[in-house]
């Protein structure tokens, strides 16, 4: 009998056809699990990036702040701190505690210069302390010294970046 002859001329590749479909199934999970690999690195990205992205906003923010608070200083012709550290002004060893300072209250300013206040959680702030004086090298008289400290948060209010200064003013 011939192989044309033959009733059911398909019946090996029948056979075969289970086999192809658990082969393929397989090749589809691996697949499916790389896309589902690559999204989710991708979506940490993201957010990494983002991330970076509002810690510059805000340490911009900060920069312009700490700016604002050294031109203040100029201004200053007589120390006019107190012990109770109002508007801004400290004098030495009075300025708030800054793991614990809600900078909320009128021992801060409010920057104004800051033209990213629009696009930030909270207004930048910050104030001047009043740290004594040191031999001026320009003049050879004293100079007074202060310490600048700027704090503002980025578009998340959980992105907090503060700075400090030490800073004399030159008239």
């Amino acid at each position: 009998m011939s192989r044309s002859d033959n009733k059911f001329p398909f019946r090996e590749s029948q056979k075969q056809a289970g086999f192809s479909l658990v082969v393929v199934l397989v090749f589809m999970m691996v697949i499916m699990m790389l896309g589902i690999t690559a999204m989710q690195a991708a979506g940490l990205q993201e957010r990494m990036a983002s991330h970076s992205r509002d810690r510059a906003i805000a340490l911009q923010a900060t920069e312009t702040t700490l700016r604002e608070g050294e031109a203040a200083t100029r201004e200053i012709s007589a120390f006019d701190g107190d012990s109770s550290c109002t508007n801004a002004f400290c004098s030495t060893g009075n300025a708030p505690d800054l793991y614990s300072y809600t900078w909320d209250d009128a021992k801060s300013a409010t920057a104004s210069s800051s033209e990213l206040s629009a696009t930030l959680a909270t207004s930048p702030r910050y104030f001047i302390e009043y740290t004594g004086l040191i031999p001026n090298p320009g003049s050879g008289g004293p100079a007074k010294t202060f310490r600048v400290t700027a704090h503002s948060t980025g578009q998340n209010s959980s992105t907090i970046v503060t700075l400090q200064s030490a800073f004399y003013p030159v008239k």
